[in-house]
Formats: C-alpha cells, sequence, structure tokens
C-alpha cells in the first residue's frame, strides 16, 4: 500500500440478491465518443430510442445519425436505408413508414442489440448509498454491438444475382 494512500472511512457492506432477477450489465462498444444524440439529430428533435424485449432477452438502442455534409454520404444513405429496408422486410419489421410513396428510403439511426456473454465466475455491482455500500448480484451479462448486417445486403444481391 502506499503512504498517501491512507483510509478516509470504513463502510458496512450489505449484500444482497433481491434485484438478481432483473439486474443486467451492459457492456457499450463506444470508441471514440459517448452515446448521445449528435448535434444535427438534435436540433431535428430527434432522440435515443430504446426497446427491451424481455422474452428474447434483447435490448435494442437506436441512435439518430450525424447529417451534417461534412461527415456524412448522402448517396450511401440512401444505398444503406434502401438495404435496411430489405433487411426490415425480411426480418418483418416494417417501422411506421414515414417517407412517402416511391421515396428511397435513407439511413437515419445506428442500430445497437444486445447479445448474452455467458458468465464466468460472478458478477456483483456496488453502490455506496447513506454511507453504506449495498452489493448486488447481476443476473446477466450482455454486450451490445451494432446492428449491420443492412450493409451486407447490397453485395449479398450481387452475389446471388441470377443464382438458381
Amino acid at each position: 500500500m502506499e503512504t498517501d494512500d491512507r483510509i478516509v472511512n470504513v463502510l458496512p457492506v450489505h449484500f444482497s440478491n433481491n434485484l438478481a432477477p432483473n439486474l443486467q450489465l451492459h457492456q457499450f462498444p463506444l470508441l471514440n465518443r459517448s452515446l448521445e444524440v449528435p448535434p444535427s439529430a438534435a436540433t431535428s428533435g430527434k432522440r435515443i430510442r430504446a426497446r427491451l424485449k424481455p422474452t428474447a432477452r434483447r435490448l435494442e438502442v437506436h441512435v439518430p445519425v450525424d447529417h451534417r455534409p461534412e461527415v456524412w454520404n448522402a448517396e450511401k444513405s440512401k444505398e444503406l436505408g434502401a438495404g435496411r429496408s430489405e433487411d426490415d422486410k425480411e426480418k418483418n419489421q416494417i417501422s411506421g413508414g414515414k417517407g412517402k410513396e416511391g421515396e428511397v428510403p435513407r439511413l437515419s439511426e445506428v442500430r445497437y442489440r444486445s447479445e448474452e456473454v455467458p458468465h464466468v465466475g460472478t458478477y456483483l455491482l456496488g453502490m455506496v448509498h447513506n454511507g453504506e455500500l449495498l452489493v448486488y448480484s447481476v443476473r446477466a451479462k450482455l454486450i451490445i454491438h451494432t446492428q449491420a448486417r443492412y450493409i451486407c445486403i447490397p453485395s449479398m444481391r450481387l452475389i446471388n444475382y441470377g443464382q438458381p
């Protein structure tokens, strides 16, 4: 122990399993920015949305994209939007359809989806509240990754073109 690292407080510890069936640990792969709405999307009133599917044990997070011309390619947006639309049709996840008839869909959000990761050992969550350390057991550990199958849709169309 370092000499300048002194104990400043001693806390009582309380362990509980009462949150165990509901407490989950979610890991986001955010490498270069925080999980927030880009300024261009915020000015147009867009926000982060999430859907929880308890039976499938899945969390989906939808984050609006940054449409500023210096960081966004409008043509690529249309190509990826068409792929996303086709992927949604295959998965029977057709959205409410805000677009006009005959309009090419644009990619408007990045979708993240959780996958459960097997536990190795026990995960605990600690929280200091009213001068006590409360420790809870975590039921599930999930990693959230970008759901980007729609990127492959245009190339899959080219590969499968003319195949029996």
